[in-house]
């Protein structure tokens, strides 16, 4: 259930003052990097089995839709405020569940792998028919992920090789003042160039602008490829900030941008945007609306993009990158 709740420390810290001294809770969640090494892997194959379906690809689009989510989340860990308007908001790793604990006042808190499955085999299977694949594509995803797989699956420490983490919180004995905590001191940050990916971001967007009801809404739509994860497509407009995020799935984009694997598959299958954004009251100035759109990097990274001076009402402006 944690993974439900938006501000889990918050949480934890009720239950902490709610247990009597001695006493534990255990929570079953999500384990964030086995679930990243299987997303990684889908998005591989996924990636392989696109050519032969031609036009939309009808049998693939509910594992296209898992991977986006999973994006999405994936991206957004620790933007309470975001994560707040999904179902499922958190995965968690051992070090952000001892973190969890210490700050919530527990003696211990530990991340016990349950269920091992370092292949993900298991996992995948009770996956593909959770989200209704049918019969004959969950066979080939099946067959595929047995020489796949082991690219990420490999890679998780025991610790990791598991899909959920059994969350053991034990309160102590005694009433104890905690002792005094020192700041969490971090290097300065560097932040990443997205071009260290490989190759330089590339992106189609589309902003068209629209009065109702005196506001004025932008509709931001289209794609964006890069090898650095890219959160946002940012706007600007009127004094006022909006954020539209990159995740939705487009295949024809990796059909047609990424056929020789510049792109990650994950990146690129998941690269949409598609985002109606309010501004406020709209303020008209030289036959349009004045905006700024940038591109919103992990890790911290913006590139500004080339934009006309002014965003004519009702008509489509197309933006490259």
């Amino acid at each position: 259930m944690l993974h439900h709740i938006p501000d889990v420390g918050a949480f934890l810290a009720a239950i902490s003052r709610g247990l009597r001294p001695g006493g534990r809770a255990f929570f079953l969640e999500p384990n964030r990097r086995f679930y990243l090494a299987l997303g990684q892997a889908l998005a591989d194959i996924v990636a392989l089995l696109l050519p032969g379906h031609q036009g939309h690809p009808d049998g693939l689009q509910p594992l296209l839709n898992w991977l986006a989510q999973q994006r999405l989340e994936t991206l957004h860990q620790g933007n309470i405020e975001f994560l707040s308007t999904l179902e499922d908001k958190h995965q968690f790793t051992a070090e952000q569940v001892a973190r969890l604990g210490e700050d919530a006042g527990f003696a211990t808190s530990e991340a016990i792998p349950f269920g091992p499955d370092p292949t993900g085999a298991s996992t995948l299977r009770g996956l593909l028919g959770e989200i209704g694949l049918e019969a004959s594509v969950v066979e080939t995803v099946t067959q595929m992920m047995a020489s796949i797989g082991p690219r990420y699956m490999s890679l998780l420490g025991p610790a990791d090789a598991a899909p959920t983490l059994l969350i053991w919180l034990t309160k102590a004995d005694v009433a104890i003042e905690p002792p005094p905590r020192l700041p969490l001191v971090r290097p300065p940050a560097s932040v990443p160039d997205p071009r260290l990916g490989g190759v330089a971001p590339w992106c189609h967007l589309t902003v068209v602008a629209t009065v109702a009801a005196g506001q004025l809404e932008l509709h931001v739509s289209g794609w964006c490829l890069s090898n650095l994860d890219i959160e946002w497509v940012r706007v600007r407009a009127q004094r006022e900030m909006r954020n539209a995020p990159v995740w939705l799935p487009r295949p024809d984009v990796q059909r047609a941008m990424n056929p020789h694997g510049h792109y990650a598959p994950w990146n690129a299958l998941c690269c949409g945007v598609d985002a109606r954004l309010f501004m406020g009251p709209a303020v008209m100035g030289g036959g349009g609306y004045a905006c700024s759109v940038s591109l919103v990097f992990a890790g911290g990274a913006v590139i500004e993009i080339d934009t006309p001076k002014v965003f004519p009402i009702g008509e489509t402006v197309s933006l490259w990158v």
